[in-house]
């Protein structure tokens, strides 16, 4: 059995990954990237199908294939597709070099964790993909990055070489644990006791599956952007941009860099970004070196999007004065009667995603500056305050009489994590479990709490009371009514309930 099978990469969903995410990413370029509902996609290094399967079961209409070399986890793959009964989906035992023009073409290409991780010729025959990439496709291609990795290399040669004579990976992770809870002790103040409680960090937060594949493999290259670009080149295809926008665009970097840097070419900004952001890690997007590419964001191309809320709000907007919210990057103000309407919106919906028409139809006419409107949705996408999309998905953020949650949700809600439609593992907890098993748009609020109240009156279930427990059985299904309401409504925060 090879290290790969005997420790496979973890089970997880990939939010970058999404094919909404790429082509939003795209034609926010000038890219009419293809339509994710009827897409046809490839994912390379797909192990037990995890990801591919959410996305097969999100876009019912679209086709997929993964290609693993592991014949022992690509048959765990077609078994778990086969058991959910997935059938817009085909897994391959396969070598890169077995894709040729019999597979035909393909509109994505998502290769996450394999461009570092394999041997160089290896790397360069993934991106030789391009040969496969429909005309306005798009390739994701993930890989690690210097400046980023300059001080980490050193730290993981100590550690492949400390561990090398182990016979199995989880002894050589748990050998390399001891070790940097060694070194991290007995260092000296510096920088490389800063660097060592920096990585001691992330081996106390992942899984040893993670650990033996990013710091003991065989194969680990990290890169010069500017020399990944240059492969790309190549092999017939342009970098378009990352996953990540506000991770490229100079200004979000204050206004000196972006006085500095700003002007130059994806090349430049880039390196210097990547060194004042000390990047590890990137989630690049690549198109057919044939594509035409418009990098100039032009505010009124927000009117072909779809829009969602990624930030946080205390309360809702004053009538006077700026409104402050809370952004996955930072902290940011509305101060605007159009910014603080409409992103008050996008709060009250999320995790919906209306469209810009539909935006400009709620707000009040008072309220509505179209300028400030396209001006203030490109500042919060390129800040990741605010979610991009051409897809509309199936999610709604109301509870209903009668709630539903994704089917593949409620498949799968007994594991440790459930896959939403946002293409994220979150956890929901015993009685969240137990919710969305009985989510099927059939039963009604009032049913699932007497459901409820039949476990807790059988001493199978413990309800955390508001106070003390109500003495009638009346009383108490007003309370677990409204108990479950409100646990319903944080899955559909949480992206699980659908039309």
């Amino acid at each position: 059995m090879s290290e790969y099978d005997e420790l496979p990469y973890p089970d997880a969903l990939h939010e970058g990954t999404h094919i909404d995410a790429l082509a939003s990413r795209a034609r926010l370029l000038g890219v009419r990237a293809p339509d994710p509902e009827t897409a046809r996609v490839l994912e390379v290094g797909c192990a037990i199908g995890g990801n591919l399967i959410a996305l097969a079961s999100a876009l019912p209409n679209a086709t997929f294939v993964g290609l693993d070399r592991s014949t022992t986890q690509i048959a765990e793959a077609d078994r778990r597709r086969r058991d959910l009964g997935v059938t817009n989906l085909r897994f391959e035992a396969a070598d890169l070099l077995d894709v040729d023009a019999s597979w035909g073409e393909f509109d994505y290409i998502v290769a996450h964790g394999v461009f570092s991780w394999v041997p160089p010729d290896v790397a360069d025959a993934l991106l030789r993909l391009s040969a496969r990439l429909s005309p306005n496709g798009v390739m994701y291609v993930s890989y690690n990055v210097f400046p980023g990795w300059s001080d980490r290399i050193a730290i993981r040669e100590l550690v492949v070489r400390h561990t090398a004579n182990l016979p199995s990976p989880r002894q050589r992770v748990a050998q390399a644990r001891q070790l940097l809870e060694f070194l991290a002790r007995q260092s000296p103040p510096g920088a490389w006791a800063h660097d060592l409680e920096r990585i001691l960090a992330e081996f106390h937060e992942h899984d040893d599956a993670y650990l033996f594949h990013e710091w003991l493999e065989t194969h680990n290259h990290p890169q010069w952007f500017e020399d990944f670009v240059a492969r790309a080149s190549a092999a017939g295809l342009r970098y378009l941009t990352d996953v990540q926008l506000p991770r490229v665009v100079p200004g979000n970097y204050g206004p000196e860099v972006d006085a500095t840097i700003g002007h130059m070419d994806e090349l430049g900004t880039g390196r210097y970004l990547d060194f004042l952001g000390d990047r590890t890690f990137r989630q690049s997007l690549l198109v057919r070196a044939d594509v035409d590419i418009d990098r100039r964001m032009d505010a009124s191309r927000m009117r072909e999007f779809r829009f969602s809320a990624r930030f946080s709000a205390d309360g809702p907007p004053p009538a006077d004065g700026p409104w402050e919210l809370h952004g996955r990057t930072g902290e940011f103000q509305a101060s605007t009667p159009t910014a603080k309407a409409a992103l008050a919106h996008l709060y009250a919906v999320r995790p919906e995603r209306p469209s810009f028409d539909e935006l400009v139809a709620v707000l009040p006419p008072e309220s509505l500056d179209e300028k400030d409107l396209f001006e203030t949705l490109l500042a919060c996408v390129l800040r990741d305050w605010v979610g991009l999309h051409v897809w509309r998905s199936p999610l709604v953020s109301a509870v209903r009489t009668r709630p539903k949650a994704w089917w593949l949700a409620r498949e799968l809600a007994s594991g440790d994590a459930v896959p939403s439609l946002l293409h994220q593992n979150v956890r929901v907890g015993p009685l969240g479990e137990l919710f969305l098993k009985q989510l099927d748009g059939k039963r009604s609020l009032e049913d699932i709490a007497r459901n409820l109240a039949k476990l807790e009156e059988s001493g199978s279930l413990q309800v955390g009371w508001p106070g003390e427990r109500p003495t009638s059985k009346r009383d108490r299904m007003v309370v677990l009514t409204a108990l479950v309401e409100n646990h319903v409504q944080s899955l559909a925060h949480l992206g699980l309930l659908v039309r």
